[in-house]
């Protein structure tokens, strides 16, 4: 190779090297601006306050408002406020960071604001635009009477509707009284997929109140809605352990509901609707009729520390089409519901249910008790009253 075609090479290797920042801004603020774009989209409102940018890096503040109804359907939160700058370098293969901070919270009582302007800080970072990994910075946030004090909060969200978020500890604790709620070593993951909804929960909860307290331990729920003309919901909760206010102990508590045949056009009609409307809706939904079925299962309960033994409960309810249901209930009209239950538990436990609700006593009495276990099956069909297959005569 001459020395002519060495320099033309050289010099068109400099020029590739200094004009590659140039096309990699174009390229990323491109892909940014779109990003910016779909939000604004969602109702989000951006204004860009700042540009910093330089050569080699890309530097970009905005103030960013997000109307209260994309983070709270009750109406409570009105828009939040938030400052958020971003930064990539202007290269191949480059990561694009949010460093934001909360500037207001506006809400219809005026009772966060100012308290927690810039104590909220957070670092947002995608490759992409389509996978964000978030984190907000370990903080204690002092609300007057009480302290917010959150530890490891961190996530992933994987555009469009795709959500895990992590929470190591979450303490809310009065400073005047005896009273908190502690979450532990929180996981939530959320997904959202042609209609289908799927999210999970888990954690160890922690609540005191007086000389009170309430102690769930590996407390899992999951949640999937199925879509459709008429919608189908499925529920589980799940613990290992949980311990409230020191008689009451339950150890491996299972739960299954489902329901379903549930009118789709009017549950999506009442989400935007608003109080007075709701009501009316649901009064129209239960008219259209649904179905429920329940499992339960605690493995065993300790009573003052004494094993009381253990708890099955399988519920099956439907509420038929019916008209005039407000005006039926006023009567005490319940013809429309057909319910089966059946209960397994020990004479302990059947005992100490009594005693929480004493007119549950007629139904105790009635009770199969062979075997050392209490067995109920209780149904109700065209307003009739069976309990283990013998029908109820009401007065």
């Amino acid at each position: 190779m001459n020395k002519t075609k060495l320099l033309s090479f050289f010099v068109t290797f400099v020029i590739m090297i200094a004009l590659t920042p140039l096309i990699f801004n174009k390229l990323m603020n491109s892909k940014f601006n779109q990003m910016l774009q779909n939000l604004e989209k969602k109702g989000i409102v951006i204004k860009e306050i700042e540009d910093k940018s330089s050569y080699l890096t890309t530097d970009r503040v905005f103030e960013v408002i997000i109307p209260g109804n994309m983070i709270d359907n009750s109406g409570f939160i009105q828009s939040v406020k938030l400052n958020v700058e971003s930064v990539f370098k202007n290269l191949p293969v480059t990561d694009v960071k949010f460093f934001g901070k909360i500037l207001d919270v506006v809400t219809l009582d005026g009772s966060f604001e100012s308290i927690l302007k810039d104590k909220i800080n957070f670092l947002v970072v995608t490759p992409n635009f389509k996978v964000y990994r978030y984190k907000i910075k370990d903080n204690t946030i002092d609300l007057h009477d009480s302290l917010l004090i959150f530890k490891k909060v961190e996530g992933v969200f994987e555009y469009p509707q795709k959500n895990t978020l992590k929470v190591k500890k979450l303490l809310f604790k009065s400073k005047t009284q005896p009273v908190y709620f502690e979450l532990k070593n929180y996981n939530n993951e959320y997904m959202e997929k042609e209609g289908t909804v799927s999210q999970k929960n888990s954690g160890d909860f922690f609540f005191g109140a007086q000389n009170k307290k309430l102690s769930i331990f590996n407390l899992r729920s999951s949640t999937n809605i199925y879509p459709g003309k008429k919608l189908r919901i499925i529920n589980s909760i799940d613990f290992d352990k949980a311990d409230l206010f020191s008689f009451l102990s339950i150890n491996g508590f299972t739960s299954r509901v489902s329901i379903y045949n549930l009118d789709s056009a009017l549950i999506k009609e009442m989400i935007n609707a608003d109080e007075y409307k709701k009501r009316a809706l649901m009064l129209k939904l239960l008219e259209k009729g649904f179905n429920t079925d329940l499992k339960a299962n605690i493995k065993t309960v300790y009573l003052n520390k004494q094993n009381a033994g253990f708890l099955d409960l399988v519920l099956k309810a439907k509420i038929n089409p019916v008209n005039n249901l407000e005006e039926k209930l006023l009567n005490n009209d319940i013809s429309f519901l057909d319910l089966k239950l059946n209960l397994k538990t020990t004479p302990a436990l059947a005992t100490f249910l009594m005693n929480i609700e004493p007119k549950s006593a007629f139904i105790f009495a009635l009770a199969d008790k062979s075997g050392g276990i209490v067995k109920i099956r209780f149904e109700l069909k065209n307003g009739e009253v069976y309990i283990n297959g013998e029908k109820i005569k009401s007065n």
